[in-house]
């Protein structure tokens, strides 16, 4: 079996439970894929889920540094302050979420 490079695909064999067997041939049949298909498909999607999340860690680890380096009375270091999980969601939601312009007629 030819690999995209042109080099040969490893062969890997391994021995999985019946119940998470079934669970994959469904998944590869609702997904128009081959069995192998499939489980390689769950396998680099788990592996992207782990990239994005070492690059969300490293990217609020830095913006910790930068909410240091802030005046103490600034409102964004009060970020520094908050339960881990509030401030996690907190600074993600800061630099993924488009910011969006008042309302007229707030001040």
């Amino acid at each position: 079996m030819a690999g995209k490079s042109g080099q040969e695909t490893p062969h890997l064999r391994v021995r999985i439970e019946p119940r998470l067997l079934a669970r994959l041939e469904k998944a590869r049949e609702m997904n128009g894929r081959t069995l192998t298909g499939e489980i390689v498909q769950r396998l680099e999607e788990s592996f992207r889920r782990e990239d994005q999340q070492a690059l969300i860690t490293a990217t609020i680890s830095r913006m910790l540094q930068m909410l240091d380096a802030l005046p103490d009375n600034s409102l964004l270091k009060l970020a520094k302050y908050m339960p881990p999980e509030e401030r996690d969601r907190f600074l993600y939601n800061l630099v993924t979420k488009p910011v969006t312009k008042p309302k007229e007629g707030l001040k």
